[in-house]
């Protein structure tokens, strides 16, 4: 297993000219004599203690082994542990991953039993260090096979929501939500039926401790969008159903708004031809549509993640894909679903991204990575920017254009049914694979957080040239500096005024920062600068 973690440092200037922060990019590969292991990871959280924490599964390729994977880096992305579960003889996977109030981790996700032919759901928690497993717990087998998919914190209690498949039962698949408290006891467990195929792909929290869900209904051969709301003791309040003639639609993520809405993400192709675009829709807190719109280029595009920013925007993360290339993607958009910015990133067209946070002014972004495509192992990609998608290396703008679409929610007439479980408890095997796991470096780049550039500062042109201007809003009597990329001073000069042009010709392009020192003020500005020659 090669483990990619892109870190783009960016960067608070201080007056003892120490970079603050940090952003990265980084390999991390597990050596494991006689294995071939191919990682996926499916959930990033930030702790408390502002680490970072992500897991999935780690699959042997030549037996075929899946375990559960943990892991867990500092905020440099420096590698803290790395951890697999087993319940033998199980194949095991991790979907969803949260921290409890009392800090220690919840996860949640299935397996299959050793025939392969039957799954169900696991959850257990482990502590901090992720050595100690405090409970594991399964769902019993049985023909009824649940696959849990997503779960958050509310209060002392956890919901997790997924798919229950009735085929066995000669019914059909539908969506599944359970709600426990921290010691895994059940509260309540509920599956919704209608006349259709449904599947759950992601619950959110709401301003009333119920739940949120989004998902897809398979009906007259195409798959429309299916999405609902329970209140905490699990009446369902309302679901509903947005049908778009003509394509197959499928919405896998959704998120509370500031103003109890919701955003619901996902994707949307027209029926039998299989290319992906993304359709992002803007409901209210009683499911009617405010607006949706699609993204396209001409390539496929999927998101997997999604996260609210704090200037009640979205970062939409996922992947692009063509006959010959594929890219993680990420893309911004403002409350209004307008496009900030987009790119991709990756060497060598084999990266995806499966699942983002967002943490003060940086992006976090974590998936695979392909080092041989089509036919290499794929690896952990982890790629942190700055709020403007710059990580400093293998990465390029990406052209997306954005259209409104007409859509409706109709009511859907489900009929909700308890499904009674007593979860039986189990004993897993716990690997420790941090000696097992070497780092290398892809690109190590110092950035900096602009504190006030449009109050104080402003260049122009950028990306520049060659040549710039730089305006400030009062006559400056200070320094002028200009760092590259490790932080070394590539220009000072002293200022006396509030308008100055400056000739960049000789130098290279590239990311540099401009740090002003204000004499007068003591205060320091910084932005930075972007040089095409």
């Amino acid at each position: 297993m090669r483990f990619i973690l892109v870190y783009c440092f960016s960067v608070l200037f201080l007056l003892s000219k120490i970079f603050a922060q940090t952003t990265f990019q980084k390999v991390y590969s597990l050596n494991l004599t006689g294995f071939q292991v191919e990682d996926h990871i499916n959930k990033l959280i930030v702790d408390v203690n502002q680490d970072f924490v992500f897991t999935g599964s780690s699959k042997e390729i030549i037996q075929q082994t899946s375990y559960a994977s943990l892991y867990k880096t500092n905020k440099d992305g420096n590698l803290a542990w790395g951890k697999l579960y087993m319940y033998f003889p199980t194949q095991n996977s991790i979907r969803s991953l949260i921290q409890c109030p009392d800090n220690n981790y919840f996860l949640c996700g299935y397996l299959t039993d050793s025939t392969g032919g039957m799954y169900t759901s696991l959850i257990m928690k482990v502590d901090t260090s992720g050595d100690s497993i405090i409970w594991s717990k399964i769902i019993p087998f049985s023909p009824s096979s649940i696959y849990l998919e997503e779960s958050f914190v509310s209060g002392n209690n956890i919901y997790c929501g997924g798919t229950i498949n009735n085929f066995a039962l000669g019914s059909l698949i539908d969506c599944y939500i359970i709600k426990i408290n921290q010691e895994g006891v059940i509260r309540w467990s509920k599956f919704l039926s209608n006349n259709f195929d449904d599947a759950l792909t992601d619950i959110t929290s709401t301003v009333d401790s119920g739940c949120a869900f989004v998902g897809s209904m398979h009906a007259s051969n195409e798959d429309d969008i299916y999405y609902g709301k329970f209140n905490s003791i699990g009446n369902r309040q309302w679901s509903k159903r947005i049908l778009l003639p003509g394509t197959d639609d499928y919405a896998g993520l959704i998120k509370q708004t500031d103003d109890g809405g919701f955003f619901i993400c996902g994707v949307t192709r027209t029926a039998g031809f299989g290319k992906n675009h993304i359709l992002l829709i803007k409901i209210d807190s009683t499911g009617n549509v405010v607006w949706s719109k699609t993204y396209r280029s001409i390539k496929s595009e999927t998101p997997i993640s999604i996260d609210n920013l704090a200037d009640k925007g979205l970062l939409i993360s996922g992947y692009t894909i063509d006959s010959i290339s594929k890219n993680a993607l990420s893309l911004k958009v403002d409350s209004n679903g307008n496009i900030i910015w987009t790119k991709i990133y990756g060497l060598n067209n084999g990266s995806r991204f499966y699942a983002s946070k967002v943490i003060d002014n940086y992006l976090l972004n974590i998936g695979s990575y392909n080092f041989s495509p089509p036919n290499g192992l794929e690896d952990i990609y982890f790629v942190k920017t700055d709020s403007l998608g710059f990580s400093g290396c293998s990465e390029n703008a990406f052209l997306l254009t954005d259209s409104n679409i007409s859509s409706a929610g109709v009511n859907v007439p489900d009929s909700v049914y308890d499904k009674q479980y007593s979860l039986i408890d189990i004993s897993m095997t716990v690997f420790d694979i941090t000696s097992n796991i070497v780092d290398s470096v892809l690109c190590f780049v110092n950035t900096n957080i602009d504190i006030a550039p449009d109050l104080y500062i402003k260049v122009f042109p950028n990306p520049s040239k060659g040549s710039i201007r730089l305006q400030f809003n009062e006559p400056m009597l200070g320094e002028l500096e200009m760092y590259d990329t490790m932080g070394n001073i590539v220009l000072e000069k002293e200022i006396n005024e509030n308008d100055i042009e400056l000739n960049l010709e000789n130098f290279s392009s590239g990311f540099y920062i401009l740090k002003l020192n204000d004499k007068n003020s003591k205060n320091i500005y910084s932005t930075k600068l972007i040089i095409h020659n």
